[in-house]
């Protein structure tokens, strides 16, 4: 069974200008993605959707693969799951095949996480969604599906999807300034004040 990760990364950003590539912690931050999606061992291939090819010459130095998006797909209206949809179709990714959206900006994302949520999928699911819980939302980390759950459309969050909790120490949505400010401090927390990438071991 194929399992491909689908990381999107646009360049524009509105609240954080240039938030997919910003330095985080002293690497850009679309880097913890591609690094946790390639060491997991868990994708047969590892590809960034963008409108920039800078970001996905970046991507490629990485040993990611990367995609072109371009009209609707590049603004800002733009959803995860319509960027998914359009990477599903252009690559020829067959029905049974698992796809896993993988944020840009989500680096206390940890191996296991990513594991729990492919485990998590059953044939009876449509997606895996990583969620915080404290209260109940969407982590801004991951959500696994079948390849025909995007390519039909189907939405993330119905009776066919199930939850996977993340630790709370682990969980910030980066979408504000505020947001990017906390991210940076729960990291720090989280590695006891070193500036390096997580520990992502199972």
């Amino acid at each position: 069974m194929r399992r491909i990760a689908i990381i999107p990364a646009r360049a524009g950003s509105v609240r954080i200008p240039g938030k997919n590539e910003r330095i985080f912690h002293g690497e850009p931050i679309i880097k913890y993605s591609i690094d946790v999606a390639q060491q997991s061992g868990l994708f047969e291939q590892v590809w960034v959707s963008t409108d920039s090819a800078r970001i996905g010459a970046y991507a490629q130095a990485l040993g990611a693969h990367w995609l072109l998006r371009a009209g609707e797909l590049a603004g800002p209206k733009a959803g995860t799951q319509a960027v998914v949809q359009h990477a599903v179709r252009q690559l020829s990714i067959e029905p049974g095949a698992k796809v896993c959206c993988i944020y840009a900006t989500a680096p206390m994302l940890q191996i296991r996480d990513l594991d729990r949520g492919h485990n998590a999928l059953t044939s009876q699911d449509a997606f895996t969604i990583a969620v915080g819980t404290e209260p109940l939302r969407d982590a801004g980390m991951f959500y696994w599906g079948w390849a025909e759950s995007f390519e039909q459309g189907i939405p993330l969050y119905t009776v066919t999807s199930r939850v996977v909790p993340i630790p709370e120490n682990q969980v910030c949505d980066i979408n504000t300034e505020a947001d990017w400010q906390k991210a940076l401090a729960m990291f720090a927390a989280l590695k006891g004040g070193q500036s390096h990438l997580p520990d992502n071991s199972k």
